[in-house]
């Protein structure tokens, strides 16, 4: 039960709109981050804000990543920016992100020592993935991490730390069976981080070990099925200039978020969370 309860708040919700000019900054300490579309990856990026250790955290993240291994790439090294790029620049790939569809819906977590950085890196990761988006004509929303989630905000205020805290708090409570909440609260943000890395980096050595020729065929096949989709669209835009696909990517947006459409990004955002809730259900089951 402790487990379950600590996975069940993994998808997080506060919407945040903004597509601005793209900066990379150095961190002052360590960071977690978690950045979901379904695929749903984990990421500790060291003081420089490069990635030092990452976790797959589902079957569609598998095959993000073989896609990315198949391309003789990896995120260890990369900046934050860039790893939450190829991620996404991967799943759009792959079709996980349709680029036909004006309600694709993002959600990223962001942790740090210090509350300040940690705003400012989440900001920034937000910005980014925003521009992404809007440099591809791509219609999504880029959903910043669960703290209007009724429930998280009512246990963070009942243990008197941040979302933040508890966030990575429950994460880790999840990785070691001996660890309590209350025991994990007590610990700085490097420590908890120092928990989750080990199971990091297993994973991701079993998952090459174990699953990756499997997951290669997998992300081939829905490449294959992606890939008019995606050809089209780089078409449709390949004559536009970024202003102009800028403009049209917010006139877009601006219209879903208006119009009905908005409830097409609701109940998006909704069946994410629901999946969440359910694969990691079954995982803690299992």
């Amino acid at each position: 039960m402790k487990k379950l309860f600590s996975i069940l708040f993994l998808g997080l919700i506060t919407i945040t709109l903004a597509a601005c000019n793209l900066q990379t900054t150095q961190a002052s300490g360590k960071t977690y981050m978690v950045v979901d579309i379904n695929p749903s990856i984990e990421f500790i990026l060291d003081e420089e804000g490069n990635v030092e250790s990452y976790n797959l955290l589902n079957e569609d993240a598998e095959i993000v990543y073989a896609a990315i291994l198949e391309k003789d790439q990896d995120f260890l090294g990369l900046s934050g920016e860039a790893a939450l790029e190829l991620f996404l620049e991967t799943a759009v790939e792959l079709g996980y992100i349709d680029v036909t569809r004006d309600d694709n819906v993002v959600l990223i977590t962001v942790v740090t020592e210090d509350e300040d950085e940690e705003e400012n890196q989440r900001n920034r990761m937000v910005r980014h993935a925003e521009g992404y988006f809007v440099g591809h004509r791509i219609g999504a929303i880029v959903i910043d991490s669960g703290l209007t989630m009724e429930e998280f905000l009512e246990m963070a205020e009942e243990y008197d730390v941040s979302p933040g805290k508890l966030r990575i708090a429950l994460s880790a409570v999840a990785e070691d069976d001996e660890l309590t909440l209350e025991a994990a609260l007590e610990l700085s943000v490097r420590e908890l981080m120092a928990i989750i890395q080990p199971a990091h980096r297993a994973r991701v050595r079993a998952f090459v070990e174990e699953k990756v020729g499997e997951r290669m065929a997998m992300a081939q096949a829905l490449r294959e099925e992606a890939r008019e989709r995606n050809q089209n669209h780089d078409n449709d835009s390949a004559h536009m200039s970024r202003a102009q696909i800028e403009a049209r990517v917010r006139v877009r947006i601006g219209e879903a978020l208006e119009s009905n459409t908005n409830i097409d990004y609701r109940a998006r955002i909704e069946a994410r969370k629901q999946d969440i809730l359910d694969d990691n259900t079954e995982d803690t089951n299992e």
